[in-house]
């Protein structure tokens, strides 16, 4: 999606984990990564690297003036990515409400938020509804990209 949107041609180098790219990136091995912000932060405060752009909505304040992917290219459809908490099919409601109740409690307490915070999350907690909208939005993206790079079903 990305590389379509920004008219580049990169090529995708699997690694098994953030750690080796981080290394990559840092010694110049390799140009560019995609990574979840938490492990970079510590590179990017000691200067090894530095995060272009996220993939955020709008910036993000432990960031300073780092623009977001779509601030840069006009357009993108970005993915919502994040943590989430899922159980088995047909948990109880009553199960579902508590835990829901118990975790949007436990991270936005000043603790949580501050250690997240320090990594580089943003906290967006919400209800089992909320997830599912987010998670249905992230597939229409998904699904048109796919559709876009004219990939077939075997």
């Amino acid at each position: 999606m990305f590389k379509r949107a920004a008219q580049i041609d990169i090529v995708h180098v699997p690694y098994r984990g953030v750690g080796q790219a981080l290394t990559d990136l840092s010694s110049g091995a390799i140009s560019i990564t995609f990574s979840v912000l938490a492990p970079l932060m510590p590179h990017t405060k000691s200067g090894r690297i530095r995060i272009l752009a996220t993939m955020e909505e709008e910036r993000n304040p432990a960031l300073g003036q780092t623009p977001t992917v779509m601030e840069v290219l006009p357009g993108f459809r970005r993915l919502d990515g994040g943590i989430a908490f899922f159980g088995p099919p047909r948990l109880d409601a009553r199960i579902v409400e508590r835990l829901s109740s118990e975790i949007v409690t436990t991270v936005q307490s000043p603790e949580v938020r501050s250690a997240l915070s320090d990594l580089g999350y943003r906290i967006v907690a919400g209800s089992p509804k909320d997830l599912e909208s987010r998670l249905h939005a992230a597939r229409e993206v998904v699904e048109r990209a796919i559709e876009v790079a004219g990939i077939k079903r075997e």
